[in-house]
C-alpha cells in the first residue's frame, strides 16, 4: 500500500503534467492563427501555374503631338487604345498619352520637362531629342495622311491651278458657296460618305499631297530609363506590327505597312495609298 507522501508525489505530478499540457495548448492556439492564416485561402495547384510578376515601373509617359486635324482627335483615342492594349500584357506598367500642339510641347520641353516617348509629326521636333541615331530603335514611322482638292466637276472650269485660287472650306463648299476646298484625306472620306446619304453635293478629287510632313512618327526619348526602355521598344513594334497598322483604314489613314488589307473607298483614297508606297519605291 502507498504511504501518504506517495500518494501526495502522484497528485503533485499529476496537476504539473496537467499544468504542462494546458501550456501546450495555449501556445499551439496562440501561434497557430499566425502560422496558417495566410495559407488558408491559398491555392496550391494553381499556385504551380502562376507566373512571375513584371517589375513595377511606373508610369510611362508619352506626348502625342499633334497639328493636322486627324492626328488631334481619333489618332488620339487609337495609340491611347494601343497602349492600353500592348500594357494589359504585363503588370504594373501603365502607358500614359498626353496629347498637345508641337507649341505647347516646345514650351514643356523649354522649362525642363521631358516624357519617355513621344508621338510626333515628320519634322516637328529636333532630331537631338530622341536616342541616338543608329541606336535601336529610332524613331519609326506608324501612320500617314493626305489632302486632296475637292471640287464640283459641272463647274465652269476645272483646271487645277483655277480651282486652287477659288478654294473655300470645306463648309462653304458643302453649302454652294465655293466651287473646292482643299481638305485631309479623313475630311474627303467623310465628305464622300455625306454625299452617298444625299447630304454633300458629289464631287470629284485630285490628290495633293501625300506623306512628307503628314507622316506620324513614335520615338524614345535620350537618355531613357533603362527598366522602361523593353516596353518602349515593344509598344513601338506593336503599333507599327500588321494587327495595328490594319485598323487604321477606318480612321481615314494610312498604314505604313504595305500590303494591308482594306476596302479602300473611293478611288482618290486608293490614289493616296498608291501614292506613298510608290514615292518610297
Amino acid at each position: 500500500m502507498r504511504t501518504a507522501i506517495e500518494k501526495r508525489s502522484v497528485k503533485t505530478k499529476r496537476i504539473l503534467s496537467s499544468c504542462a499540457a494546458l501550456l501546450l495548448a495555449g501556445a499551439f492556439f496562440f501561434a497557430a492563427p499566425l502560422y496558417y492564416s495566410p495559407r488558408l485561402g491559398r491555392d496550391v495547384y494553381r499556385s504551380w501555374f502562376e507566373h512571375e510578376t513584371e517589375p513595377t515601373v511606373g508610369v510611362i509617359s508619352v506626348w502625342h503631338i499633334a497639328s493636322f486635324k486627324p492626328y488631334s482627335g481619333s489618332l488620339e483615342a487609337w495609340l491611347n487604345s494601343r497602349a492600353k492594349e500592348y500594357s494589359s500584357r504585363f503588370i504594373g506598367i501603365h502607358f500614359e498619352v498626353r496629347s498637345m500642339t508641337p507649341e505647347q510641347a516646345l514650351e514643356e520641353l523649354e522649362a525642363g520637362k521631358k516624357p519617355d516617348m513621344i508621338s510626333f509629326r515628320e519634322g516637328a521636333l529636333p532630331s537631338s531629342l530622341f536616342m541616338d541615331p543608329g541606336t535601336e530603335p529610332e524613331t519609326q514611322p506608324y501612320c500617314a495622311s493626305g489632302t486632296v482638292l475637292i471640287f464640283d466637276p459641272s463647274s465652269e472650269s476645272t483646271d487645277k491651278e483655277h480651282l486652287m485660287e477659288l478654294a473655300g472650306t470645306p463648309e462653304e463648299f458643302e453649302k454652294g458657296k465655293a466651287p473646292s476646298c482643299v481638305c485631309d484625306l479623313r475630311g474627303a472620306g467623310d465628305m464622300h460618305r455625306k454625299n452617298l446619304m444625299g447630304k454633300a453635293p458629289y464631287f470629284e478629287a485630285i490628290p495633293l499631297t501625300v506623306g512628307g510632313e503628314l507622316i506620324q512618327r513614335i520615338g524614345i526619348c535620350s537618355g531613357p530609363d533603362e527598366t522602361k526602355l523593353p516596353y518602349m521598344t515593344g509598344l513601338i513594334e506593336f503599333v507599327t506590327g500588321r494587327d495595328s497598322q490594319e485598323t487604321l483604314p477606318e480612321l481615314g489613314l494610312i498604314p505604313v505597312a504595305e500590303g494591308i488589307s482594306a476596302d479602300f473607298d473611293p478611288v482618290f483614297i486608293k490614289d493616296m495609298y498608291s501614292a506613298l508606297f510608290d514615292a518610297d519605291n
